[in-house]
């Protein structure tokens, strides 16, 4: 419960001197009743803290992000996953473009100082031309207000549908050294894609997104 949460939030800054918390939910955001429940009682309760949190931007707008902000949220990551559409389509996401633009643009005009997005490269249906245009995404939405873009590749870790459906989607792994499956090495080749191009457009996404950020 939201009382619960927040008794533990009020003993960790009496005991420990803690005052920010990130809230590790795939998606914080999901029941919005309950956003707004738990922003509302951060401040009738005068609770002095800073957060972040993991949203969905389907269900993102500038009436919640200012709820998060006016309570202490200072941090909020979107998994977006693809500048492509046909390959949102594809893995399920069910979200748009438009509704990640107007997500990070809600978050931005809200006043919350940390926008980070998550994609990932790799995926079934995934050509050279399609990771261009999610690294391109990725540079558009830093002009938005993103303050923070992370590359990962696409890694089929055992048991996940993607590696049961592997030959299905003309995926191959190039390696079965569990060690390197950290999202940040190539473990696969596939029917579009060789793994040194994956290489090669990784390390090309990951430069574009440090410059579109001010990271380098």
């Amino acid at each position: 419960s939201i009382n619960y949460v927040l008794g533990e939030i009020s003993l960790l800054q009496k005991k420990y001197g803690i005052n920010y918390f990130d809230f590790h939910d795939d998606t914080f955001n999901l029941i919005s009743k309950r956003v707004y429940e738990f922003t509302r009682e951060i401040k009738e309760r005068n609770m002095n803290f800073k957060w972040g949190c993991f949203c969905r931007a389907t269900k993102f707008n500038y009436k919640i992000a200012r709820a998060m902000k006016d309570s202490g949220c200072e941090s909020v990551q979107f998994g977006v996953e693809s500048g492509n559409q046909m390959v949102l389509n594809t893995i399920r996401k069910k979200v748009t473009l438009e509704e990640i633009k107007n997500a990070i643009i809600s978050a931005k005009k809200a006043g919350i100082s940390q926008i980070a997005c998550g994609f990932i490269i790799g995926h079934s249906t995934d050509t050279e031309e399609s990771i261009n245009e999610t690294i391109q995404f990725g540079c558009d939405l830093a002009k938005l207000g993103a303050t923070r873009l992370a590359l990962s590749i696409m890694t089929p870790y055992p048991g996940t549908e993607e590696f049961m459906q592997m030959d299905k989607n003309g995926i191959k792994l190039i390696t079965n050294d569990w060690e390197q499956f950290i999202f940040s090495r190539v473990v696969i080749k596939t029917k579009n894609l060789k793994s040194d191009k994956l290489r090669e457009l990784y390390a090309k996404g990951v430069y574009s997104f440090l410059v579109a950020t001010n990271n380098i």
